[in-house]
């Protein structure tokens, strides 16, 4: 019993220890194998953050071929989303960077499939670089409109203000262009410059001239902004009609694609400041190569310029171009060409131009000095009648005017001639400050009016008048002895033998 007894536990130790046997190799098959999938597991991770890690090193580099291929095997790869978002961000960002044609569409894919996270709208701010890098700036201003800036770093807001405020600029919508620029614009950045040139052109077009003086004077040395922005310095100098300044900033510019605009302010700007020397070969450029038609302002400028340096065929030329209307200026022209004509002795056409002038009557200084001109024209070709008559309007008309004298002086030689010698002596006695030449031709028609009424038998009124001859003056010595003589002779036939 004992041996079989022994026997049976033997047998059950051998089992025992078999089984144990058995679960020692299980729980090292277990072990053994958990150990292995978490080694794998963590060398996968390790991998996906080496690729990743190497793809933003690369990209910071600006090596972009190289960091879209790891942000495209990290995408392959990586099973989470947040990391694959900003992966394929990245991989659209080098897509752009280089230009690709994709880019566009690997932008929108983010924007459509992910646009619950941030790099959506980022994404969003790259569309608007996009579209801004190949100049279709209305669609950059749509992508940056509809766009949270609260994403950007300080370097890429930056970079967003800029070219929202030029993408508005190129499209004309300059008050959005203003409002973006507005928040860079103080910033001593890469921008400074362009920005301070857009926000002051801006202001320029609004008529703000001081606050577009204010911002165009920051890129006054600036290699380009600065001669581009001297154009409109000029520009707003002259709108402020301080035209020392603006020839001051147009002798600055040597931009050729503006040298007719500069001709042309120079050449006002001279004119006004009565520097017609200086003018004229100005004036003659931006006529000669404006882009639009000259206006009647402009050919009246040019001819006045050419009359007054004494190129009086040019002048006339010039006058003549401008179409008549019922205006102040067509009156000046018509005054100045009938000057013109004077000088170049075409008196017809001179008369003609004066009774242009008149006619149109809205100067009354130009119908005065018209009017006397007209006058002494008729008196100096012999049209007597006609001269009368408008020397004696003039003289009606314009009893005050510094012509007063010598229009009654000419009334006077021309009664002189008519032996109206009565009326010739009212008009010379009416004449305030006589010259030697009025009191000469007074003294003369004194003593025909004198002889006149000698003839008449009226001896009391000529003694009278040669009197006046003998007070007149030594002018006319023949006339002085005459009168003696004929008071004499009065005298005697007046029994005045003493006397006489």
């Amino acid at each position: 019993q004992y041996l079989n007894t022994l026997k049976f536990m033997q047998k059950s130790n051998l089992a025992l220890t078999q089984y144990l046997k058995y679960c020692v190799v299980f729980m090292v098959f277990i072990f053994t194998n958990n150990y292995k999938v978490t080694a794998q597991r963590t060398a996968v991770y390790e991998d996906e953050t080496r690729i990743y890690q190497r793809a933003i090193e690369l990209f910071d580099k600006e090596k972009y071929v190289a960091a879209q291929k790891h942000f495209e095997m990290f995408v392959g790869k990586s099973k989470d989303q947040v990391y694959i978002v900003n992966a394929k961000y990245y991989a659209a960002t080098c897509a752009m960077e280089l230009a690709n044609n994709d880019a566009l569409k690997l932008f929108q894919g983010i924007i459509k499939m992910y646009p619950q996270y941030d790099k959506a709208e980022l994404a969003k701010f790259q569309l608007g670089k996009y579209f801004y890098r190949n100049k279709d700036y209305k669609k950059a201003v749509k992508w940056f409109s509809d766009f949270d800036n609260g994403y950007l770093s300080e370097s890429q807001l930056l970079e967003y203000y800029f070219i929202k405020g030029f993408c508005n600029f190129k499209t004309d919508n300059f008050d959005e262009s203003q409002k973006a620029f507005k928040n860079i614009k103080d910033q001593k950045t890469k921008y400074y410059e362009a920005v301070n040139y857009y926000y002051g052109y801006v202001s320029y077009r609004q008529a703000n001239y001081n606050e577009a003086l204010e911002h165009f004077a920051r890129v006054k040395n600036h290699k380009t902004f600065g001669p581009l922005s001297n154009v409109y310095v000029a520009q707003i100098y002259f709108a402020k009609k301080d035209y020392a300044q603006v020839i001051k900033y147009c002798d600055t510019i040597t931009n050729n694609d503006v040298a007719i605009d500069v001709a042309g302010m120079l050449g006002q700007s001279y004119y006004i400041q009565g520097n017609y020397e200086k003018a004229l070969p100005y004036l003659v450029k931006y006529m000669n190569e404006a882009p639009a038609a000259p206006s009647r302002n402009d050919f009246y400028r040019l001819a006045y310029a050419f009359k007054v340096n004494k190129q009086y065929d040019k002048a006339v030329d010039n006058f003549l171009k401008i179409q008549e209307e019922k205006d102040t200026l067509s009156q000046y022209a018509f005054f100045q060409l009938a000057e013109s004509y004077l000088v170049m002795d075409k008196k017809p056409n001179a008369k003609t131009a004066f009774t242009k002038c008149i006619g149109l009557g809205f100067v009354a200084k130009l119908n005065e000095e018209s009017l006397f001109n007209m006058a002494k024209l008729n008196y100096e070709v012999g049209s007597n009648s006609s001269a009368l008559t408008s020397l004696t309007s003039f003289i009606e008309t314009y009893p005050k005017s510094t012509y007063i004298s010598e229009a009654k002086s000419l009334v006077s030689n021309l009664l002189l001639t008519t032996k109206n010698y009565k009326e010739a002596i009212r008009i010379l006695e009416s004449i305030a400050d006589k010259d030697e030449k009025d009191l000469s031709i007074l003294q003369k028609i004194y003593y025909y009016r004198a002889e006149e009424l000698y003839l008449q038998n009226d001896y009391k009124t000529a003694s009278e008048f040669f009197d006046k001859v003998l007070a007149a003056g030594n002018y006319n010595k023949l006339m002085l002895a005459l009168s003696h003589f004929w008071l004499a002779e009065i005298s005697y036939k007046d029994s005045g033998f003493a006397n006489a």
